[in-house]
């Protein structure tokens, strides 16, 4: 009886050591087949921000900082541009203008006219071939004219659709609150509204806002594109939104969706933490359009994890932002009490995985 306990208990050990090894090699198998990433970005999409508190730069992002994230998904940008002007397939001419007809049926309208940049003409022109720019050669944004309504779709996934007179919201909708409960009812009313439009299936409302310069504040209308897997919101919050712009007396002047293809998935890679970005932010390995050094931790106002678009990155991969307080002299003329934040990009991905870690030269 005692041989057949201890040959029980000795399966059972087996079983469970073999599990963990297998689990364990798992894990090691899923780094080894993940591939080296670049990081192309030159410049944020917007350097600075001003507010009279950092605490108003609330952009509604899913991701805050008490969430646990091991990985997040890197995916193969479809639409990058290369030094050369040469990019890989984003959406086609006839994929633009099948967007183009889908927003004239949503207005139950006609197209009376399409058009394309650059041209035919051009396309043939010397003067484009002159440029070296392959992408140059081929549509990269459609145009169509409806009744009252015209439409524009580029190959990056982005619509825009501009009314010819604004359109008349209800009154309890038509000013520019600085109430962030009146703003969150405006774009549930628009998102309602116009849903069909863009399919969401369902929502987050996320109305943001900005200052310019002189303290004149703007509020920016926007919704994005609800999911129960953060991973995957976070992706929507970059990837697909729809932002509505009202004009001073209330009225909907225009409105464009994003929607990115993300269908060339590069995997899911291991991601730093804040303080590891903190670290390299101050090791001045990070990415930014202004020669203003951190040198301190006390500079960080702020920080948040978001996904990078743009034109000239090869992967959709995410990023740190910091918000560093800029000093006086690279916030002049502002208005009075007025702040300015720059924006740096940590790339959060595990630097094994990063073959060309930005490194600034802007160091004190």
């Amino acid at each position: 009886m005692n041989r057949k306990i201890a040959y029980r208990k000795y399966v059972v050990y087996t079983m469970i050591f073999t599990i963990l090894m297998l689990a364990l090699t798992g894990c090691q198998e899923s780094t080894a087949d993940l591939v080296p990433l670049t990081v192309d970005r030159t410049a944020p999409q917007q350097p600075v921000y001003f507010a009279y508190d950092i605490a108003e730069l609330d952009i509604a992002n899913p991701w805050h900082e008490n969430m646990k994230l091991e990985r997040l998904p890197v995916f193969k940008n479809k639409i990058y541009i290369d030094a050369e002007g040469k990019s890989f397939s984003g959406l086609s001419f006839e994929q633009m203008t099948e967007r183009v007809n889908a927003v004239a049926a949503y207005f139950g309208q006609e197209v009376e006219q399409i058009t394309q940049s650059p041209s035919e003409v051009e396309i043939a022109s010397q003067k484009i071939e002159a440029t070296g720019f392959d992408r140059l050669k081929q549509p990269y944004q459609v145009t169509g004219r409806l009744d009252d309504v015209t439409v524009i779709v580029n190959e990056y996934g982005a619509t825009f659709v501009t009314f010819a007179e604004p359109v008349e919201l209800p009154a309890e909708y038509q000013k520019n609150s600085e109430s962030r409960e009146d703003e969150l009812k405006t774009v549930d009313y628009l998102t309602t509204k116009y849903r069909d439009l863009f399919g969401f299936e369902s929502y987050v409302a996320a109305p943001t806002g900005n200052y310019n310069p002189a303290g004149e504040y703007k509020t920016i209308y926007r919704a994005y594109q609800s999911s129960a897997d953060i991973s995957q919101q976070m992706l929507d919050f970059a990837y697909k939104k729809v932002t509505f712009m009202l004009n001073k007396n209330g009225g909907l002047d225009f409105l464009f969706y994003l929607d990115v293809d993300l269908s060339e998935k590069v995997g899911d890679y291991p991601i730093i933490n804040i303080e590891q970005a903190k670290q390299q932010l101050l090791e001045g390995k990070y990415l930014a359009a202004l020669d203003f050094a951190v040198t301190d931790a006390a500079q960080i106002a702020d920080v948040e994890l978001v996904y990078g678009y743009s034109g000239w990155e090869l992967y959709q991969m995410p990023y740190y932002r910091f918000y560093v307080e800029l000093s006086p002299e690279y916030a002049k003329d502002l208005a009075e009490g007025l702040k300015a934040y720059g924006a740096y990009y940590v790339p959060a991905v595990e630097a094994r995985f990063i073959e060309n870690m930005p490194e600034s030269e802007k160091r004190d």
